[in-house]
């Protein structure tokens, strides 16, 4: 072969080597970078979903303390007159408010009412049991000792979690003495679900944050921790 083939040769095997090269290294940059645009895609969507269930726990909680700084609400934890429940705490708040359960605890710690409410059925219902239990007596998390406190976050019971608003109950004007406190519960149900997905336009689901993949990209996601008495407030 002569010189100039071999050089020819030499420098074409070497191009085609450079270029392989090239091209993995490209290659390779791409993916992550096409990684970590995914990664930043579902933390985005994450925050998304964050954001949109913060702020309907925000809105039980500002409905919730409405109705603790009501004279009628007021009156009735002294009192127990049944007639405001029949007038107030009806099928139509329930599903005005989109509400689950309603608590009225007496400042003693006895409690005054349960409701709990099925609004895809339209009907009152007996509390579940561990929505029972969770008033029998009041959980600790849930009672407002202050004039001025409130208790607003997720609630998780064996059967589901909850958005859970709790507000000290006081006169019209919030002023005091404290009398009670107002507990006012929304399962995180296929309801609660579909409402947050309109808003988001994100496929969301609830389960334990075990049944999740692990990574970067879902390290927003909070642990689900189990106790005996299973109250995450915030």
């Amino acid at each position: 072969m002569r010189l100039r083939a071999k050089t020819l040769a030499v420098l074409g095997t070497a191009l085609a080597a450079w270029t392989a090269l090239a091209v993995a290294v490209s290659s390779g940059i791409l993916m992550r970078r096409f990684r970590a645009l995914e990664e930043d895609r579902v933390v985005r969507n994450v925050q998304r979903a964050e954001d949109a269930l913060a702020a309907s726990v925000d809105e039980l909680d500002r409905t919730c303390k409405d109705w603790g700084s009501w004279n009628e609400t007021y009156e009735f934890v002294e009192s127990g007159d049944a007639s405001f429940l029949e007038e107030n705490v009806n099928d139509q708040a329930f599903l005005r408010l989109g509400l689950d359960f309603m608590a009225f605890i007496h400042r003693s710690g006895k409690l005054v009412a349960l409701r709990s409410y099925d609004r895809s059925k339209r009907a009152f219902t007996d509390p579940s049991p561990s929505l029972a239990d969770l008033f029998a007596p009041a959980d600790p998390a849930l009672i407002v000792e202050r004039d001025d406190g409130g208790r607003k976050g997720i609630l998780l019971l064996p059967d589901g979690p909850c958005l859970i608003a709790s507000r000290p109950l006081l006169k019209g004007d919030a002023s005091g003495p404290l009398r009670g406190t107002l507990v006012m519960g929304r399962r995180l149900g296929e309801e609660e679900i579909r409402r947050l997905q309109a808003i988001t336009h994100l496929e969301l689901s609830v389960g334990p944050s075990s049944g999740y993949p692990s990574g970067a990209a879902y390290e927003r996601t909070r642990e689900v921790r189990d106790s005996d008495r299973p109250v995450r407030i915030a």
